[in-house]
This record gives C-alpha cells, structure tokens and sequence, in this order.
C-alpha cells in the first residue's frame, strides 16, 4: 500500500495560472503518492477553520484508505520552486519549511520567529541556511501527519473544536499579549497557535 504526500492548500477561491502551473511542476519523490486536498474559505477570515477541516479530511483519509506521511502546506498566493518538496523531505524534521514573506507594499518581512511572536520576525534575513525557529508562516510547510496525530492524543482537551466541530490545531487568536521585551503584541494568527501547541508534544 502506497504512502501519500497530501498537498494542502486553504484557499479563497481564486487562484493565478502562474500558481496553478508551479503547484503542479513540484518534482514528487518517487514511491510517494500525492493527493490535493484544497477547500475554500467560503465566509472570509476562516482560513483557521479551513485548515482544520483539512487536517480532519487527512487523518480520514489516513485512517480509511491510505497512509498519509505528511501534510504539504501551500497557500494560493505563494509560487512554490519544482524542488520544494524534495529539500524539505531532505531535512527529515518533523516540521519543516520554506520562508514565506509578510505581502506588505514596501515592507516584505520574514515571517519567521526564532524567539518569542512579540520579540519579531527575523531581521535581516538570512538566506540559504537551515535555522531552527520558533513560529513561521504557514505558506510553505511540511509537517509530518504524527504531529497532528500526537497534537490530538495528547492536547484534545486544550485544542478542543472549532465551530464546524473540527479538531482546533489552528486558531486565530485576537487576544493581545505583552513580551519579554516589553512589545504589545495584538493578536495572532492561526499559524502561532499551531506551533504554540505543537511545542507541548
């Protein structure tokens, strides 16, 4: 029985040709399968939720049919290199990913934190190394399927449902905070709240 690579995408139900043409020219390890699971963010501001229901549509998948090793996440709006899979299998880590930036005219950050979410992005930005880190954008990343697995074991109670009663590993969290340096930090969205618990297993 072959083991699958799910490619996964939250999306808002638009997407460019030139996306489309990357997603599909990603180079797939030989002896993995691949399989899309893209579901739409049909009320706006859900893609927490969107996620969620794709981790649920994969453990099913998992469970019922066939193993799933893990979850390639790419958003809509990144363009993805034909290698990207394959490196970041290379690095075999249990979560690993590509740097994606903050879309902001004039202000392209980093959305990577190699300390606390309200010590900031890394800056300047280091290319071309492997770094260890703390909280990083969702838009291209590769988690192993074990660690939504042990997330569900071990944390049910805190992650609980989200209100489509799907298990709650992304949340957008619009509580404010203070850091260590003293920096308020308003809210935050559901990629911190993933890796906030999936440091807890």
């Amino acid at each position: 029985m072959p083991s699958f690579i799910a490619k996964c995408t939250p999306s808002l139900g638009v997407v460019s040709q030139f996306w489309s043409r990357c997603t599909e020219s990603v180079a797939w390890p030989m002896g993995l399968g691949k399989m899309m699971l893209y579901r739409r963010d049909k009320n706006g501001g859900e893609i927490a939720e969107v996620r969620n229901h794709i981790v649920a549509d994969a453990l099913e998948y998992d469970r019922t049919c066939n193993p799933i090793t893990h979850l390639f996440w790419v958003d809509d709006d990144v363009l993805i290199l034909a290698g990207s899979v394959k490196e970041l299998l290379a690095l075999k880590a249990d979560i690993a990913s590509g740097t994606y930036f903050l879309k902001e005219e004039g202000n392209p950050q980093p959305l990577i934190w190699p300390k606390d979410f309200s010590d900031g992005p890394m800056l300047p930005f280091v290319p071309d190394k492997v770094l260890p880190i703390r909280f990083c954008g969702m838009g291209l990343t590769l988690i192993r399927l074990n660690v939504y697995k042990m997330m569900a074991a071990q944390l049910g109670d805190e992650l609980s449902k989200d209100k489509y009663g799907h298990m709650q590993f992304y949340k957008t969290d619009k509580v404010g905070s203070i850091g260590s340096n003293n920096v308020a930090s308003i809210g935050h969205t559901e990629d911190w709240w993933f890796f906030k618990h999936a440091a807890m297993i």
